[in-house]
């Protein structure tokens, strides 16, 4: 491997958000595959809905036809709201509402097909007409009607305005005397106008979502659309657009990179849409590359590259002020109606479930992006100041209550991408004091397929551990190609952070087994080997001891409430005679634990004070305290008393 280069800061400006409002990475995500004809079982449903929740997406976008509930009588109706496919398209909705996940639908795919007929992916040739416009108004303000009141699906917050629909105006007919941007707006208000009406007899509709317009295709700079909308139209809320790169930058598939925006590039284009949609916020609904065709001919979204490739895509999005982003798509799109006529899209970071379970590399840089940079109610979005064209980043404070946010201070999330090939020893230093925190720092590598690649494990661990942060993380190295997130959020344990990982164990008594394993986390694999646990030296008693300490040696405090011990039980029948002659550990008889209150180790609300023990695991709570180290002593005779494992908890 290349020698690193020297040393370079990453300087995150925590003072000053760029954005305030950040929704977090989302995605598109094909709910229509529970459908009865696609034959998926309900395990493999679940396996898929399963998989949205472990990517961290917070919004999808699905698609959503008319067909479903009118099969060939629209426009005229009825509608049937509980045909077989209405009722498998609930049952994902309320999939993804239990895994607290949002939804937007599509009101329509083609412009202005969608309009005149129902099915998806025929070009219309019947001109749009009012009977048209008004059918199409009421099916979609009775769907959200069914959705949200009917149904009580409250994750479903709204509606997107067609796809592409530049296309759809230069292909299909549009009314004499518009223009397709002059009829999108008309159809935009016609759809508001009727949910409205419809409010007048209901609980309202309105007010709980969003419309979200535009959704123009564009691998150029132009956002003809964005710039009209703000212009000419007052009802959506959301203005969004399209946008591939034609190109990776990709040299081992002997790609051409011309077409590949650069990280500034990339910025600076989204950073002049969003100033374009402002004051109404702008979300990339569509975003990927798109080589290789449908299938994937070079085999590019196969790659570890391909996750660093979508990994700066989300940061440039979230440095541009982009809300949201959603990029094409979560799994492998299996297209409607039949799967005799289905085509597979791989452009998926998730092979599709009709396939196989797989996940592809990319998917371990989503879930990480998605799991850890928050999203949704104030997220906040910091700059890297000194940042170059192959080192940069994005950094995020999230609020307690997020998802994985348990902090009261909220949690920290830095990312760091080196799109060199080269690795860089870097120090990542933040401008303002953020307390004393813990942070755990995960590295997805673009030259090297996650080991567990083949298989949905979904996340990485994370390999290093900081503790006592306050302004500078210790000077680390990045990997090339790669992307580094340091974090304040432990996506092993969010809820039950095990505090003992960022204690420093010490030992009165180095035995056959120091203390080194001792609060490793390694609570399953507690053998007799001393090399897995601690041993005292003799049958005094003796202690082993956790501090928690910044990188100066200053004492953390932390707060304890729980203790989990995992011993070794001993065998039947089997008595060792010495210490020195056993090679089995027995589950320690008699231990006690104290905390220190900054001058003695005293006792915890519910005194630790153990005898004759002989469970291989006890669990201790009391009334939480605020400390720096705890101190085990074992009080039992018996040299072949093990401690394998120490955790300590929050609560």
């Amino acid at each position: 491997m290349p020698r690193p280069r020297l040393e370079q800061t990453l300087i995150f400006d925590n003072r000053v958000a760029i954005q305030t409002d950040w929704q977090g990475v989302c995605a598109n995500h094909m709910l229509f595959v529970a459908f009865p004809e696609f034959g998926l079982t309900q395990e493999q449903k679940e396996a898929e809905w399963d998989r949205a929740l472990a990517s961290g997406v917070k919004i999808i976008r699905t698609f959503y036809d008319v067909s479903w509930a009118f099969g060939e009588t629209y426009p005229t109706g009825p509608a049937n709201w509980t045909s077989a496919n209405m009722l498998a398209f609930y049952e994902g909705v309320a999939a993804m509402q239990a895994r607290g996940i949002k939804v937007v639908i599509n009101t329509g795919w083609s412009f202005t097909g969608s309009i005149c007929q129902p099915f998806e992916g025929v070009a219309s040739t019947t001109m749009p007409t009012p009977t048209h416009e008004a059918a199409w108004a009421a099916w979609m303000s009775e769907t959200f009607h069914q959705l949200i009141n009917v149904r009580g699906y409250d994750n479903v917050i709204g509606g997107v305005l067609f796809t592409e629909p530049n296309f759809g105006a230069a292909a299909e007919p549009i009314p004499v005397g518009y223009t397709g941007l002059e009829y999108y707006v008309h159809m935009a208000e016609v759809l508001e106008a009727k949910i409205v009406a419809d409010d007048a007899s209901r609980t309202p509709i309105r007010p709980r979502i969003v419309l979200v317009g535009g959704q123009e295709q564009s691998g150029s700079d132009a956002d003809t659309w964005i710039e009209y909308l703000k212009a000419n139209d007052t009802v959506c809320d959301v203005l969004s657009s399209h946008s591939y790169n034609l190109s990776p930058a990709f040299g081992p598939l002997s790609l051409s990179g011309s077409n590949d925006l650069s990280y500034s590039a990339l910025i600076a284009r989204f950073a002049a849409w969003a100033a374009d949609a402002s004051p109404r916020p702008l979300w990339v609904d569509e975003g990927n590359t798109v080589v290789g065709g449908n299938t994937d001919s070079t085999g590019y979204r196969a790659t570890a590259e391909a996750g660093v490739k979508m990994c700066t895509w989300f940061a440039g999005h979230m440095q541009a002020g982009v809300r949201a982003t959603l990029p094409w798509t979560l799994q492998d799109e299996t297209h409607w109606p039949a799967p005799a006529d289905s085509i597979t899209q791989q452009f998926g970071v998730a092979r599709s479930l009709h396939d196989t379970d797989a996940v592809r590399p990319a998917w371990y840089a989503f879930s990480l992006f998605a799991s850890l940079v928050g999203g949704g109610g104030v997220t906040s979005v910091f700059p890297s100041l000194n940042g170059t064209a192959l080192l940069h980043g994005t950094g995020v404070h999230i609020p307690q209550g997020q998802r994985h946010a348990t902090h009261p201070d909220g949690e920290y999330t830095f990312v760091a991408i080196n799109e060199a090939h080269t690795p860089v020893r870097t120090q990542v230093r933040f401008k303002e004091v953020i307390g004393s925190r813990t942070f755990y720092r995960y590295v997805y590598s673009g030259e090297r397929p996650p080991d567990a690649a083949a298989n949905p494990a979904y996340l990485i661990p994370y390999d290093q551990i900081y503790t006592g942060v306050q302004k500078n993380l210790p000077p680390n190295v990045i990997p090339g190609h790669s992307v580094v997130f340091y974090s304040t959020i432990n996506l092993q344990a969010p809820t039950a952070l095990n505090l003992a990982l960022t204690a420093k164990a010490t030992t009165d008594s180095t035995g056959a087994g120091d203390c080194t394993f001792v609060n490793d986390g390694n609570f399953t694999n507690c053998s007799s080997s001393p090399g897995n646990g601690w041993r005292k030296a003799d049958n005094d008693s003796h202690y082993v001891e956790l501090t928690w300490e910044d990188d100066d040696g200053d004492p953390v405090q932390v707060t304890i409430g729980r203790l989990e011990l995992a011993f070794v039980a001993g065998t039947p029948g089997v008595v060792w005679p010495d210490y020195t002659t056993s090679s089995m550990g027995t589950a320690c008889a008699g231990y006690t634990v104290q905390y220190w209150n900054g001058s003695a180790f005293v006792d915890f609300s519910t005194p630790v004070n153990v005898t004759d023990n002989t469970a291989p695991n006890r669990t201790h709570t009391f009334t939480p305290v605020s400390t720096t180290k705890i101190r085990l002593t074992v009080t039992s005779a018996a040299a072949t008393g093990q401690v394998n494992q120490i955790g300590a908890y929050a609560s």
